[in-house]
């Protein structure tokens, strides 16, 4: 019973924030920023499970009033450059391991899926978005490629 209370409840107040929140800053945010444009990560083929939670960004997005763009792997500093001109923030979501090659250790067997591609474009993405001090909401795998950037280590 008390899970289920605490369930109930911690819905109520989420629904109560979502509410309030809509309330109190909505003319705030229509006056700053009519429709944000956020650019999602888009996952590798071989990450169908993470895949799968991508319309819940998508959907946490357009409730919000943002517009939701989903960016493919991109191999070239220039497009990046003209994506992140293009959005007024980035969500870099969940998905297989990072290189452990960005920070320099040896890639263990017990690695995941590495997508170098991939990492190439989220970390030329963060490392553009931190000189321009632009919006970044990492999740998960995009918080550990945060952290690379920064300088840290997964191990």
């Amino acid at each position: 019973m008390w899970i289920y209370h605490k369930m109930y409840y911690n819905r109520k107040v989420l629904v109560d924030l979502k509410r309030n929140y809509k309330k109190q800053s909505k003319d705030k945010v229509e006056d700053k920023m009519k429709n944000p444009i956020i650019g999602i990560s888009l996952f590798s083929d071989s990450e169908k499970v993470v895949n799968s939670k991508l319309n819940y960004y998508i959907d946490a997005i357009r409730d919000f009033g943002g517009i939701p763009i989903i960016f493919p792997v991109l191999k070239d500093e220039e497009r990046i450059k003209r994506l992140i001109n293009v959005c007024d923030g980035f969500i870099i979501a969940g998905g297989n391991d990072v290189s452990p090659n960005l920070y320099n250790e040896e890639i263990k067997s017990y690695c995941m899926k590495l997508d170098e591609d991939r990492d190439y474009t989220e970390v030329t993405l963060i490392k553009e978005l931190l000189k321009i001090d632009k919006p970044l909401l990492a999740i998960c795998r995009g918080f550990q490629i945060l952290n690379v950037v920064l300088g840290g280590s997964l191990y």
